[in-house]
């Protein structure tokens, strides 16, 4: 459950690309994510978990466009430890 997981350690941020690709897919299958036909948004909820997912994306070669968003209602998340969200739009370059 990604939601409780506070960063990706760094053996699996430089395995290789198949694998890689699997722990993508292993994020997108545990963290809150909306896909659309052009995209994919991912959220984590916190600032050093967003880096490591990011830097996964980037590695991949695809494209991450973030944002970092204030949550108004913490009792909607309330297993968030902050009350930022940080979102991705994964797009394939």
């Amino acid at each position: 459950n990604m939601m409780t997981v506070e960063k990706i350690p760094d053996q699996y941020k430089i395995s290789c690309y198949d694998q890689r690709m699997q722990l993508l897919k292993g994020i997108l299958d545990s963290v809150i994510c909306i896909r659309d036909e052009n995209s994919i948004k991912i959220k984590a909820h916190n600032e050093i978990l967003a880096n490591d997912i990011e830097y996964i994306i980037l590695s991949l070669g695809l494209s991450a466009t973030r944002i970092s968003s204030r949550i108004i209602e913490m009792e909607v998340l309330p297993i968030l430890s902050t009350n930022t969200y940080h979102s991705f739009s994964v797009n394939p370059i």
